[in-house]
């Protein structure tokens, strides 16, 4: 019997339609739809329908399920099918038609309504009926048909990818290479979909003794197990370090922890399969004590998110870790304490901190970093003088300290979330001169002439800024020209390039005519940005006048480096005698 025989497509698909008409029928229009839609120039409003439809897929399986699991009659199933029909319609005029904007509260919605609806998968089952090992059974068997699908999925992308490649190379046929994206798409969307969907208990209640050997049990005893004691071992070892030597933990301390819980509670659900059935030593201590031996890595977890949070502020990383590490927080206490230990807790906690993670509107993953940042920002304004009694207030005569580019970072993560518009409000002298919605980062870094520096001790970044005060005489000179980085051939014959060493090459004619060392003399510049901002000098038989408008570079202990340099060139002949 082939491969492709054992597989049974076709009764596959006769059993689904038979099972989830409906989630089935999603799936195919969804696949479909993307399929006609996308090309080399896909745009993001005409992919807002496979958005829906994706959404629209869990919800009618999420339905489905519940009307097998509490025998919901006909009608009832008819019109929740309306119904959320109905939600997926305001859904679809609610999606952007522009993926190219700024961070959008819409997608983190959509995150956590996905999340929720995968959540709700795991569940809808036992609402009214707790039973621990048909619980665990049902969600580890739902696993194992999730990544036995993916399997056979990637077995079919990969055989169907060379033949088609195969064809292209020995016929010379020159497809296009989005081929391969639509072959993934169908693969995923149809074959995939209907591999998990037939596999799907019908039986939610089903406690039968699993197979004494298999691979899952396997890999469950002699990998995931091994690995998350390790893991742990380790941390503990790590704990130890820090209580003796008293070096500070690393800042990605977290994210080491994080990765122990996912194997670490990974495993313990899935040992918990064999409980009392086909267990081992191993199995059955690990889910023992797999909470107790937590409690060190849980404590290690808050207080290095806390060390992050205190020096950065509140960031979507550090909010969504803080999510999860309350999940693990709960989850690690109540698993002790609790007799009973009902699992149903898993995936009701995560619906309940994805509904206030993701759309929790001011408690938000949207929102709380952006008020967060704003408000250090301010702090951050306030402790270097640029804010003074609540307003902006520049001293042109000096540069503003931003150490290892703190304020910069500020600048840049309000920004990219378009949310720069409330300083206006600390604008009472009118420095800011665009409109609230209209603020740059990278405008206002000038207009607080930020002196960005490293924390090396012997290393220091530098910049300046220099305003239109006065009038440039530029009488007698020929031209301008440009200021590049790299020599370039094309129909610019004349510029200057800054080179890594922070010297400026004049080219004429595509030629060089001379060079000239301006370090020291644009450092120079960067204490005195109230000063002159003109460099003069003869190169080759030309004199060039140097107008920076803007600067920066290194100095380390013995160097100094221009790395930037923006401005105004002006050549002409020099005179004789000059």
């Amino acid at each position: 019997m082939s491969f492709f025989s054992q597989l049974n497509l076709s009764g596959r698909y006769l059993e689904i339609i038979k099972r989830f008409p409906v989630v089935i029928l999603f799936a195919i229009v969804t696949t479909f739809a993307l399929l006609v839609l996308i090309d080399d120039t896909t745009k993001g409003d005409i992919i807002r329908w496979p958005i829906c439809g994706f959404i629209g897929f869990l919800a009618m399986l999420n339905w489905s399920l519940a009307k097998e699991a509490y025998t919901l009659s006909q009608g009832i199933y008819r019109i929740g099918v309306v119904v959320i029909i109905a939600a997926l319609g305001v859904y679809y005029f609610m999606i952007p038609t522009n993926f190219d904007e700024k961070i959008s509260c819409f997608w983190y919605f959509t995150i956590g309504l996905s999340l929720i609806l995968h959540f709700l998968i795991s569940i809808i089952p036992f609402f009214k009926t707790r039973n621990n090992d048909a619980f665990t059974a049902y969600n580890v068997h739902i696993f194992i048909s999730w990544m036995q699908s993916a399997l056979y999925s990637i077995i079919f992308y990969t055989a169907l990818s060379l033949a088609i490649l195969a064809l292209d190379n020995l016929f010379d046929i020159k497809l296009d290479g989005i081929i391969y994206f639509k072959l993934f798409i169908l693969v995923t969307g149809l074959l995939q979909t209907t591999f998990f969907l037939s596999e799907i208990p019908d039986q939610f209640y089903n406690t039968e003794v699993p197979a004494q050997k298999s691979i899952f049990k396997i890999i469950t005893s002699y990998v995931f197990i091994p690995i998350c004691i390790i893991y742990g071992l380790i941390l503990y070892a790590y704990i130890l370090r820090v209580l003796i030597t008293g070096k500070p933990m690393v800042e990605w301390a977290y994210v080491m922890i994080l990765w122990y819980f996912v194997v670490g509670l990974s495993s313990w659900l899935f040992s918990g399969y064999y409980d009392n059935a086909a267990d081992n030593p191993l199995m059955s201590k690990f889910r023992k004590y797999f909470f107790l031996f937590s409690i060190l890595p849980v404590i290690l977890l808050f207080l290095s998110l806390f060390k992050n949070i205190s020096l950065y502020g509140i960031k979507e990383e550090y909010y969504l870790s803080a999510a999860v590490a309350i999940f693990i927080a709960i989850t690690t206490i109540y698993m002790i304490v609790s007799k009973i230990r009902d699992k149903r807790i898993l995936p009701l906690l995560l619906i309940l901190l994805s509904l206030i993670t993701f759309m929790g509107g001011s408690f938000s993953v949207c929102n709380v970093p952006v008020m967060n940042q704003q408000r250090k920002l301010v702090h951050d304004l306030e402790a270097c003088g640029i804010i003074s009694d609540g307003v902006i207030q520049i001293d042109t005569s000096r540069t503003y300290s931003d150490t290892n580019g703190i304020i910069s970072n500020k600048l840049y993560f309000l920004d990219s979330r378009n949310a720069l518009g409330y300083l206006k409000e600390f604008d009472k002298n009118n420095l800011i001169k665009k409109a609230a919605d209209s603020i740059n980062a990278y405008q206002l870094q000038e207009l607080f002439r930020l002196d960005r520096y490293t924390s090396k001790m012997d290393q220091k970044a530098w910049n300046v800024y220099f305003s239109s005060k006065k009038s440039v005489d530029i009488v007698g000179y020929e031209k301008i020209i440009p200021v590049k980085y790299i020599k370039e051939l094309n129909e610019i014959t004349d510029y200057i390039v800054l080179t890594e060493e922070g010297h400026i090459n004049l080219y004429i004619n595509n030629a060089e005519i001379g060079r000239l060392d301006v370090n020291k003399v644009i450092f120079g510049m960067s204490n005195h940005p109230d000063g002159s901002n003109i460099v003069e000098s003869n190169l080759g038989g030309y004199k060039i006048k140097i107008i920076v408008e803007s600067a920066s570079g290194e100095k380390t202990v013995d160097k100094i480096t221009v790395t930037s340099l923006q401005g105004i060139v002006l050549i002409k002949q020099a005179e004789v005698g000059q």
